[in-house]
């Protein structure tokens, strides 16, 4: 079964298919919207929420790592964790991974980590915006 095209089942009158090049969340929402427990305002609702946070929760692990602080690392590496597998956003969460052990840190190479991963979710975030809050 292939990636269905949610900016068509979420009505949001898009002109461009983004879905054949970004599928970030389809599966997920799919499953929401077979189940009958979410609608768009629903599916809008999650997407900012995950934006939001996400974008809170990379700058405080940002500061964890500059501090060398690893509860907070572990913490908001792990917070990151499994909403970045709900929107199939993998390389990112193998990057959280391995910040969140800690027999891996390094506090130079967690630096380097977090600077690609920042750039993996800015560009991310600006796809999901203009998929599904447009």
């Amino acid at each position: 079964m292939g990636y269905i095209r949610i900016d068509l089942l979420l009505d949001m009158g898009k002109t461009e298919d983004i879905s054949s090049q970004f599928n970030g969340g389809d599966k997920f929402f799919r499953q929401m919207l077979d189940a009958g427990v979410a609608d768009n305002k629903f599916i809008r609702e999650i997407v900012s929420m995950f934006i939001e946070e996400g974008m809170q929760s990379l700058i405080s692990l940002k500061q964890g790592i500059e501090e060398n602080d690893l509860t907070a690392i572990q913490l908001y590496a792990h917070k990151l964790k499994s909403s970045f597998l709900i929107f199939d956003m993998h390389e990112a969460h193998e990057i959280v991974a391995s910040l969140e052990d800690p027999s891996l840190n390094d506090q130079q190479e967690n630096l380097k980590k977090h600077t690609q991963l920042q750039e993996f979710c800015n560009d991310t975030f600006k796809k999901l915006k203009l998929k599904y809050l447009a």
